[in-house]
C-alpha cells in the first residue's frame, strides 16, 4: 500500500510535531514512533531547503 498526502510546510498550525502525532493516531502506531516520524520530516525539510537554495542560486 502506498499513500500520498500534501502538507503545506508554511502552515504554522500544522507543525511537523502535529503532523507526526496525527499520523500516529490515524494509523494506530506505537507512540514511540512519533520521534522517528518527526526526525524524518525534519530531514526531508532540510533536504528541501538545500534543494530550493541551490535552485534559486542558479
Amino acid at each position: 500500500m502506498c499513500e500520498t498526502f500534501v502538507w503545506n510546510l508554511n502552515d504554522s498550525v500544522v507543525t511537523p510535531e502535529h503532523l507526526a502525532q496525527t499520523l500516529i493516531k490515524d494509523y494506530v502506531l506505537p507512540q514511540n514512533h512519533q520521534v522517528v516520524i518527526m526526525r524524518v520530516i525534519q530531514e526531508q525539510l532540510s533536504d528541501f531547503k538545500v534543494h530550493i537554495s541551490a535552485s534559486v542560486g542558479d
